[in-house]
């Protein structure tokens, strides 16, 4: 299976029909070299921008950064295996609402 890209800020902006400048504007930036940057994946936007972009293409940032939430995810379950591992038994009802917590992390 293919891997996801980082993000999908270009593919979703050509579907709007909005240039970069557009997006630039609508997000407060007063170049659009920074959206190309976005774009071409030299550089993440900081996560005031991140959402703005969820307002202007009205997707979930971690749908527009799929790649990225994916491998995010992947990671937050490693380690709540690890500390689900770790986990003594859950004999008061704080320990056992965190190991809840941690299983349906891994789900």
């Amino acid at each position: 299976m293919p891997s996801k890209l980082i993000h999908y800020l270009r593919n979703e902006r050509r579907e709007t029909g909005l240039t970069q400048a557009d997006i630039a504007a609508l997000l407060g930036a007063p170049w659009k070299s920074k959206v190309s940057r976005y774009e071409r994946q030299e550089a993440l936007p900081p996560l005031e921008t991140a959402l703005g972009y969820e307002a202007v293409m009205r997707k979930p940032v971690s749908q527009l950064f799929a790649g990225m939430y994916a491998g995010v995810a992947q990671r937050v379950r490693e380690r709540a295996r690890d500390l689900l591992a770790r986990t003594g038994a859950a004999n008061t009802a704080l320990r056992a609402r965190r190991k809840r917590s941690l299983e349906r992390i891994l789900q």
